[in-house]
């Protein structure tokens, strides 16, 4: 603009006061990257800004005095941003490799950084930093197992701009076992595992001294389980079988549960479990005994992210 009047430049946010005759206000974030260029002799301030974020987004706004009149002139500033490229939903079973790609769109290569963070439910688990001066960057993942399941956030950022997308990794396999737990009411003891697992239908068997048991006195419930991923706790939706027993007279007894799905089984003992009637009367837990019987959970559905 050109004028031997004041000239005043304005800008993101609401209009803040940017420059007063060359002067910059110093009480805004960007007063490193602003400067005012062209021939003030002849009553020329034009803004400049250098290396441009995001930030600086927005409305701006020239007013001087010209011939005698307030004259002002808007400007509408529209950062373009490249857009940043994934496969939304990645899957593996379990010791598979796979290469999870993030694509940037934009030949300045050479001035974006980019860096990978890995989430289990809201927590980092891991981050990775790619190459350099590259459009794409690869995370490889060899031998995957559940702790590799999640959200992967590839993030590329140059200045004050970052920009960014997600996939989430699905890994197939057998069930994770997380804890077990004993409690004694009374003369009835109720023994419970909690699982994770990402694939249905499942069936749990429990055995007594290795044996199937007749009475079908177990059942699964939908709970909170913690999974151990890279060294972090992670809350997560899973499962729980619960298994009652009394009335029996064996001094000590090994109760296990065995999990399967498609993938595989893993099983949890409870070893050296005594009667609570030590002196009671009762049956015996050989009245139990088959080879058949299973819970079987095919409609069961977990709430929330099963990865």
């Amino acid at each position: 603009m050109s004028t031997r009047h004041a000239v005043l430049w304005f800008g993101p946010e609401n209009f803040v006061s940017y420059t007063r005759n060359g002067q910059i206000n110093k009480n805004i974030q960007r007063q490193h990257r602003i400067r005012i260029v062209g021939n003030t002799t002849v009553g020329e301030y034009n803004l400049h800004i250098k290396n441009l974020s995001r930030i600086d987004d927005g409305l701006y706004r020239c007013t001087s005095v010209i011939n005698g009149q307030s004259v002002k002139t808007d400007f509408m500033l529209k950062i373009l941003q490249p857009d940043v490229i994934v496969d939304p939903i990645v899957s593996c079973n379990t010791s598979d490799d796979i290469n999870l790609t993030c694509s940037i769109n934009t030949n300045d290569t050479n001035l974006w950084k980019n860096r990978w963070m890995h989430y289990r439910n809201n927590v980092v688990i891991r981050t990775y930093s790619g190459p350099d001066s590259l459009r794409d960057s690869v995370w490889k993942i060899r031998y995957c197992d559940y702790q590799d399941a999640g959200e992967y956030v590839c993030s590329w950022t140059y200045s004050q701009t970052e920009v960014s997308a997600s996939t989430v990794v699905v890994v197939y396999g057998r069930p994770i076992i997380s804890n077990k737990n004993m409690d004694l009411n009374e003369e009835t003891w109720m023994l419970s595992v909690y699982f994770f697992t990402s694939s249905l239908p499942i069936e749990v068997d429990w055995l007594i001294n290795d044996q199937h048991i007749l009475q079908n006195n177990s059942h699964i419930d939908i709970a909170n389980v913690t999974l151990i991923c890279y060294e972090k706790n992670i809350s997560t939706a899973g499962y729980r079988s619960d298994f009652l027993l009394s009335n029996f007279n064996e001094g000590q007894l090994k109760i296990t549960c065995n999990i399967k799905n498609k993938y595989g089984s893993v099983e949890k003992a409870f070893e050296g479990i005594r009667s609570a009637r030590i002196h009671g009367i009762g049956s015996t837990y050989g009245n139990l005994l088959t080879t058949t019987v299973t819970t079987v959970a095919m409609d069961i559905q977990s709430k929330g992210e099963l990865f």
